[in-house]
């Protein structure tokens, strides 16, 4: 197995006909919060962030098929927000039957 990273992107060669794509975003103090430097809801968090990783991942040439949002506040508003806005953008890019996990 070899692992390389190309830009932002990590590859994880699995076998001569498949690499594993991982791309990686973060949003730390974009929010509502009160130490948020830029206020946005978390639903326009969500989208943004995982935007950054579809398109990195699809332009790449590979296919998603799991996005893991590392959501890091309490769930209900601002988690169910943030995933509210990554399925957002799942359904903008016409991506369907993926794991979200998180």
């Amino acid at each position: 197995m070899e692992v390389k990273k190309v830009r932002d992107l990590s590859l994880i060669t699995i076998d001569d006909n498949n690499t594993m794509v991982i791309a990686c975003d973060s949003s730390g103090s974009i929010g509502m919060k009160k130490g948020d430097v830029l206020k946005v809801s978390p639903f326009i968090v969500g989208k943004f962030a995982a935007r950054v990783v579809l398109l990195e991942v699809i332009c790449s040439g590979a296919q998603v098929v799991t996005i893991a949002d590392g959501v890091c506040d309490e769930m209900n508003p601002t988690g169910e927000g943030i995933i509210s806005g990554i399925r957002s953008e799942l359904a903008l890019a016409d991506i369907k039957d993926i794991v979200l996990t998180g």
